[in-house]
């Protein structure tokens, strides 16, 4: 069975590397790629931690996937991950001491951002478990962030009585700048409407909660709404029925768990709570058209 690697801390992360960067706070770290050790980063494999993590790589990033989303092996790259998204590593052949960028990582609470609310991440789109978080960038947006993270880690390293502040601002600052140059597939974020705001916190919650709640009137009950006052607000907004998306979204991640680890089929049903491996395969190859063995051969 696979080991999924959970850091709940920061500095769990930078243990496990053995990055020989030093962490001057708990909640918050920033450091300069060339000046990290990376002679250990094939330890990460796949994993998930309970804070952010932002790199904006100048050379080419290594081979990696957030979810079922693909991350580009390219030059110039923004990678925005929020807390709890499933990360696998693949070839770190690219990474060495002469690699160039930044990391950074911070808790929720740091910037005042609560799981449990969604208009942060809303507000933000790379940050939801819908869409990729990755923003490719040309020379003049890279020279722009890189600026701001300068910016930002000289505040971190100088630690002032004010240094928290600035930097909190400098990560504003660098989120409204990432979200301008982000491509959204859509703009459901721009519509306040009261039937999209219950589609968008039906959606969150559903990232959120998928393997514990799967039926629609546990949502409905969470969100203290009829379960056929959601199932045709759902259906009105997207088009889709509320238990498709929650089905959808159990499938993502069975597909992610297979392309990313190399669970058995029956681990990956147990890790979705399935009692029964065949009923889960029924059902993935009903979603799918091919069963969790064919996939992953095709894969």
């Amino acid at each position: 069975m696979s080991q999924i690697n959970i850091f709940r801390e920061i500095d769990d992360y930078i243990r496990t590397l053995d990055l020989n960067v030093e962490a001057k706070r708990s909640d918050f770290l920033v450091f300069d790629y060339e000046h990290a050790n990376w002679e250990h980063y094939d330890r990460l494999s796949t994993y998930r931690q309970h804070y952010f993590e932002i790199n904006l790589d100048i050379t080419k990033g290594c081979d990696s996937h957030v979810d079922q989303f693909e991350l580009p092996t390219i030059t110039n790259r923004l990678t925005l991950i929020s807390p709890h998204r499933l990360q696998t590593t693949g070839s770190h052949e690219e990474m060495e001491n002469a690699c160039k960028g930044y990391g950074m990582f911070f808790k929720p609470e740091f910037i005042h951002a609560n799981p449990a609310n969604n208009t942060f991440l809303k507000d933000f789109p790379f940050f939801s478990h819908l869409n990729p978080p990755v923003i490719s960038l040309n020379n003049d947006e890279i020279d722009l962030l890189a600026d701001i993270i300068r910016k930002l880690k000289y505040e971190y390293d100088t630690r002032s009585v004010f240094s928290k502040e600035i930097i909190k601002n400098y990560l504003n600052i660098l989120f409204l700048k990432a979200k301008e140059l982000y491509s959204s597939p859509s703009n459901r974020y721009k519509n306040t409407s009261r039937n999209q705001q219950i589609y968008d916190e039906f959606r969150w919650l559903v990232q959120q909660h998928f393997l514990e709640l799967t039926s629609v009137r546990a949502y409905a009950d969470e969100m203290h709404l009829t379960p056929k006052y959601l199932s045709e607000t759902v259906k009105d907004v997207s088009g889709q029925g509320a238990l498709d998306i929650i089905h959808q979204t159990q499938l993502n991640h069975a597909k992610a768990l297979l392309r990313q680890t190399p669970k058995t089929v029956k681990e990956v049903a147990y890790a979705l709570n399935f009692d029964n491996p065949e009923y889960f395969s029924v059902f993935f190859k009903r979603l799918s058209g091919e069963s969790p063995s064919q996939f992953r051969i095709s894969e």
